[in-house]
């Protein structure tokens, strides 16, 4: 069920990164194991962890288990790791083309085609989503 151990972001060249988000949720340290089989369960349940080749692979410093997922030139890591009794969820989307050198996301995408804006927008849009149905449930107890 894993692949290869590398740590969340490795490969993935500064310049290219769209975005980071993510989550701090107090008191969750033990929880990354359950969140990130939550959201790959919430990607297999929408039939996009395929689509999207998700791979769980596990991290060198700990060997915890996190998400890659690439869908044409996107890339992004969805990571929950402890930080102290907290636990930190995010992710680092990157994409290899069309990006320019400015800080600003939406400058950054300018010479993308409008089909390539749409692709981007809906990959994250259904990450986040998934990431948020995980930690909503977490909140909840039902993890």
């Amino acid at each position: 069920m894993f692949g290869a151990r590398r740590e969340p972001g490795d490969g993935i060249k500064k310049e290219d990164i769209y975005e980071v988000w993510g989550d701090m949720v107090e008191d969750a340290a033990d929880d990354a194991a359950y969140v990130i089989e939550a959201i790959h369960s919430y990607l297999e349940d929408a039939a996009l962890a395929e689509y999207f080749r998700c791979q769980i692979l596990e991290t060198k410093q700990d060997g915890r288990a996190f998400l890659t997922l690439q869908w044409d030139d996107m890339t992004v890591d969805i990571d929950a790791r402890p930080f102290g009794a907290h636990l930190d969820v995010y992710a680092i989307l990157a994409l290899k083309r069309g990006l320019l050198d400015s800080p600003d996301p939406l400058a950054r995408i300018a010479d993308l085609e409008g089909w390539q804006r749409r692709d981007l927008q809906v990959f994250q849009t259904l990450l986040k989503r998934a990431m948020d149905e995980a930690l909503t449930a977490l909140d909840e107890g039902h993890l």
